[in-house]
């Protein structure tokens, strides 16, 4: 299934996801928190398999912070979705359903975006961002020692400096960082994957004793509740009488 008025999200069947569904809310989790590529958003990569990106930054300025700038962006919160409801065959490519033990939930893109795009907090615009698949993610392709590819049109492909994206829009830079956010491993290519990014900006408390963030949404973004068929029958019950969910489950 895929709807340009939809967005979905594939769960394993944990305690922790359920609380996800009874008291409607996201779970942003940290870059740290992405085991299955050490390269998904591992921003220090980029600097050492881009080479040019780390050079424009120390020209913009010799004493660049890089440790803190580092530990800013770890701290970020990133929430990863699909484009379609996938089918059972499909869920060995999601992290933690290889078991098929899984229920995937169908948003109402339009409800989530005027959500982000005006919560007081956390105001993302744009909300979702779709995924880059690459084969070797963190070495973006340069023309020379400093530029790198920034976009690809039908006249031929534009590189640009770190420097010149410094010192351009300032949401020049932020695009850079969602860039770096979003491209991983053409492996996982299959997950046909979303995300929202909180930003390094939003987060202004970096503890790292936590592993993300949980953000409450309108229970009017969840449209339906997809429930695999290797769920255990306890765990389908269970989320068939989830109260705010009447009538939004689904089983397959």
């Amino acid at each position: 299934m895929k709807s340009q008025n939809s967005i979905f999200r594939v769960r394993p069947v944990k305690k922790y996801t359920l609380d996800e569904l009874v008291n409607c809310y996201l779970w942003f989790s940290k870059p740290a928190g992405f085991k299955g590529d050490a390269n998904d958003a591992n921003i220090s990569a980029f600097f050492t398999d881009t080479p040019a990106i780390k050079r424009g930054f120390e020209y913009a300025c010799s004493e660049f912070p890089f440790d803190k700038w580092y530990e800013g962006l770890n701290n970020t919160g990133i929430c990863c979705f699909t484009r379609t409801l996938p089918q059972k065959a499909k869920l060995k490519y999601f992290p933690g359903c290889t078991s098929g033990k899984a229920f995937c939930i169908e948003y109402d893109r339009q409800i989530m975006e005027t959500f982000f795009e005006k919560h007081r907090t956390y105001p993302i615009v744009p909300c979702f961002r779709r995924v880059q698949y690459s084969k070797h993610p963190t070495k973006i392709e340069s023309c020379d020692d400093w530029s790198i590819l920034w976009k690809v049109e039908d006249e031929g492909k534009l590189y640009r400096t770190i420097p010149d994206i410094l010192n351009s829009h300032p949401r020049d830079l932020d695009e850079l960082l969602y860039r770096l956010l979003t491209r991983i491993s053409s492996k996982f290519k299959r997950q046909l994957e979303e995300r929202i990014i909180l930003g390094a900006g939003l987060v202004r408390h970096h503890d790292p004793n936590i592993l993300g963030y949980r953000i409450n949404i309108p229970i009017e973004a969840i449209k339906k509740v997809y429930v695999y068929p290797n769920v255990s029958h306890k765990d389908k019950l269970a989320i068939s009488q989830i109260t705010n969910l009447k009538d939004k489950v689904v089983i397959l």
